[in-house]
């Protein structure tokens, strides 16, 4: 199972508002205003930002298998077993994370003994974690939560 990011317009934007800006001024004081060094110069910050932007954007997607969720976001992965996964829960949080919305998801997992956590926006949450019970027998729904932990668990 493959799913995007849900994408919100505004975080959307913000990202690229960082290369945009940059660019217009750029061409506004190199084209416009006759001054061609600091023009220049806004275009490269432009050009770098882009890039930054997309090495860590392009492509953002979630996918489950082989018993591991693989987060690709960018250039980077993280994979996580899915026998590592303590809880899964809905968050807003505003915390950064490979994520192209605020509709999130938090995976708290166990990994070296420790606790970690890791926030994700999958388009259809529900299904997400729909799939993720029936690869895992050991993980169940939590009502109160509206998310998923594993069986016998106590917090």
């Amino acid at each position: 199972m493959v799913q995007k990011s849900k994408v919100d317009w505004w975080v959307f934007l913000l990202a690229w508002a960082g290369p945009v800006i940059p660019a217009v001024l750029g061409f506004y004081f190199w084209l416009i205003g006759n001054q061609p060094v600091p023009g220049q110069a806004l275009l490269l910050v432009a050009f770098v930002t882009a890039l930054i932007v997309l090495a860590f954007t392009t492509p953002m997607r979630y996918q489950i298998e082989d018993g591991e969720i693989a987060v690709r976001f960018g250039l980077f992965r993280v994979r996580i077993r899915v026998d590592e996964v303590v809880e899964v829960v809905p968050s807003f949080s505003l915390l950064s994370s490979p994520a192209w919305s605020l509709d999130r998801i938090k995976i708290h997992f166990e990994r070296n003994g420790k606790i970690r956590t890791l926030l994700i926006s999958p388009e259809d949450k529900h299904a997400f974690m729909e799939h993720l019970i029936e690869v895992d027998e050991g993980l169940e729904w939590d009502g109160d939560s509206g998310g998923v932990k594993r069986k016998g668990r106590m917090e």
